[in-house]
């Protein structure tokens, strides 16, 4: 598989700025500087679904419907 560089953002947990390049370690609306455990996320990225809870919704469904 070819590697591949993958751009992450991170959301500002002081003015609530969101989406700001990884890249920056300064946030441009407030001025901190990003925390040291800062999580990064895609731009646009779908949050994370447990396997499980799709399986679990979908049975619900069917007994729903039935």
């Amino acid at each position: 598989m070819a590697d591949r560089i993958v751009r992450g953002y991170w959301d500002c947990p002081y003015c609530d700025s969101t989406d700001i390049d990884g890249l920056v370690d300064n946030c441009p609306n407030c001025g901190r500087h990003k925390p040291e455990n800062t999580k990064y996320h895609l731009k646009g990225a779908i949050p994370h679904e447990n396997i499980n809870d799709r399986r679990i919704a979908k049975s619900r469904y069917f007994q729903r419907r039935v």
